[in-house]
């Protein structure tokens, strides 16, 4: 079966249907109403939301269809050196639109016995708005004002409404008050003089939450300069559309089921960039088997964690273990996807069971988890992750110095809970019998949420020393009854490769008991323990 995969996640690219967005669109279409710019748009919200679809995607020929002319481009951290390359940037940018519009006629006069002459346009671009830049007298802020007034009268008399001037990860820029350069202050004052004069030339910002404080810090008139418009993740009607109507519009042979719908909306938060990613991967395990054949078993848990490893993993990599700490204690407070104080994440610290953090320390960090991206302060002294969904991947990082992608806790809880409801056993039995070790270096907190679900003290039954899914074979093996609901189970979610079977697995299973056999003779006799030890160490043989 072969036919194109409906989806496209990536960097800004456009997704075959855009979702949820209406309100956003139409408060846009309100500002190209306006008859004297008085307020320019700031298009904000976390990695993920969709910024740059929408601004390119939606914004961007909605202003062309209005009369607007429209050119911009991407912020990066070489343009924030200095002012002058601010300047080099607006300059070039102005002159992709300007470039055609002729300015003035220039006589070439051809040499030979015939007289020859040839009357040639000259246009309003690059080089001549370079000469105009550098022959206005002045400060830099004097130049690309008269850049920006003279583009305008080039164009006016085309039935241009005005120009957009779009400039995406704007949060790069920053005065650098070091170095005596003030890029950000420029461009803010800038603006403000031109639109004064009634010169109709937008500006359109795009970035991280932290992109709007940073303009008020720069200049506090920002706040009235600009409307700030918030991008969030979907609702639950917008999820499925952007679910089920590429799949619809594309006449697709195949769609998701509808549990399918509900996981991918559920594992995705809501975030346009996951709900691409996730459908994406899906269809191309789907259609991407070697041998020809479709593969239907591959699961939504299964892409979510291709998902965490291709997004997060890079992030994660980057922080130091003691930051991972400190992250890992965020993502455990109650609305962790939330804002949260400085103080909450001290008091949370004193209980998790580690080594607790002081206010300095805590703010010393978050400022520079702030640097790498990974956390921002608002304008309020409070702090959120700026990636999304941070704090349910933390929730998968639970074993301290060991950074492979387990899951372990929650697999035990589901496996367990998939065995009861298949076996009509009483909700809350632990049928499977569990025990890990490693881990050294676990949360007292991290090995009691371990028992809870479903260990057993190491010697009173089988103990492997093997990752999750040979422990969760090994614990079904007492009865086999058992194994076949948790073999469906695990099939159900990726835990094992479609295809797989009873016997290949529980052969598996056997090979990791055999070589142990000693260590689970010596677990079954454990040493005697002082009990009043058992609060105060970190038990270093559970695999959390």
């Amino acid at each position: 079966m072969s036919f194109p995969n409906p989806f496209r996640p990536g960097a800004g690219h456009p997704p075959p249907y855009l979702a949820g967005r209406a309100a956003e669109i139409r408060e846009f279409e309100r500002l190209l109403t306006q008859p004297v710019i008085l307020t320019n748009l700031v298009l904000t919200g976390l990695r993920g939301v969709g910024k740059t679809v929408l601004l390119e995607g939606s914004l961007k020929p909605l202003a062309r269809s209005k009369g607007w002319l429209w050119t911009g481009n991407e912020i990066s951290e070489a343009i924030n050196v200095s002012e002058e390359r601010l300047a080099q940037r607006l300059i070039t940018d102005l002159s992709v639109i300007t470039s055609q519009h002729v300015v003035d006629r220039t006589v070439m006069h051809g040499m030979g016995f015939v007289p020859q002459r040839e009357e040639l346009p000259i246009t309003f671009d690059h080089r001549l708005m370079e000469g105009l830049y550098r022959s206005t007298p002045g400060l830099v802020s004097d130049k690309i004002k008269a850049v920006l007034e003279a583009s305008w009268a080039v164009v006016k008399h085309s039935d241009v409404k005005g120009i957009v001037l779009a400039y995406d990860e704007a949060q790069n820029l920053a005065d650098r008050a070091e170095k005596d350069q003030y890029p950000l202050s420029l461009l803010l004052d800038v603006f403000q003089s031109i639109q004064k004069k009634g010169v109709p030339i937008m500006l359109v910002l795009t970035g991280l939450p932290t992109l709007f404080p940073k303009l008020v810090d720069a200049r506090t008139f920002a706040e009235r300069m600009f409307k700030v418009i918030t991008l969030d993740k979907l609702d639950q009607r917008d999820r499925r559309e952007a679910i089920e109507r590429p799949i619809e519009d594309n006449q697709c042979p195949v769609s998701f089921t509808a549990p399918a719908v509900d996981e991918i909306a559920n594992r995705s938060g809501g975030y346009p960039y996951f709900i691409q990613y996730i459908c994406y991967e899906m269809f191309e395990a789907y259609l991407g088997p070697t041998d020809g054949a479709p593969n239907p078993g591959i699961t939504v848990a299964h892409i979510a964690r291709k998902l965490d490893s291709d997004f997060f993993a890079g992030r994660w990599n980057n922080v130091t273990d003691r930051q991972r700490d400190l992250l890992r204690i965020i993502a455990a407070l109650e609305h962790p996807d939330d804002e949260f104080t400085i103080q909450e994440v001290v008091e949370a610290s004193k209980k998790n069971g580690g080594k607790p953090f002081s206010p300095s320390h805590v703010s010393q960090m978050l400022g520079a988890l702030s640097e790498q991206g990974l956390v921002f302060k608002n304008r309020h002294g409070k702090y959120s992750f700026a990636v999304p969904m941070m704090a349910a991947h933390e929730h998968w990082k639970k074993t301290r110095g060991d950074d492979r992608y387990t899951g372990a806790l929650e697999i035990l809880k589901q496996c367990q809970d998939a065995v009861v409801a298949a076996r009509g056993l009483t909700a809350g039995s632990k049928p499977l019998d569990l025990v890990f070790h490693g881990g050294s270096g676990s949360l007292l907190s991290e090995i009691r949420e371990a028992l809870d679900y479903g260990d057993r003290p190491p010697g009173a039954l089988k103990k492997i020393d093997a990752p999750v899914l040979s422990a969760l074979i090994a614990g079904a093996k007492g009865d086999p009854a058992l194994f076949e609901p948790l073999h469906r189970y695990m099939l159900s979610v990726g835990l094992v490769p479609p295809g797989s079977t009873v016997e290949g697995l529980l052969a598996a299973a056997d090979a990791a008991m055999g070589d142990q056999e000693a260590e689970l003779a010596a677990a079954a006799t454990p040493p005697a323990q002082d009990p009043n030890a058992a609060d105060q160490e970190d038990a270093t043989n559970v695999d959390a």
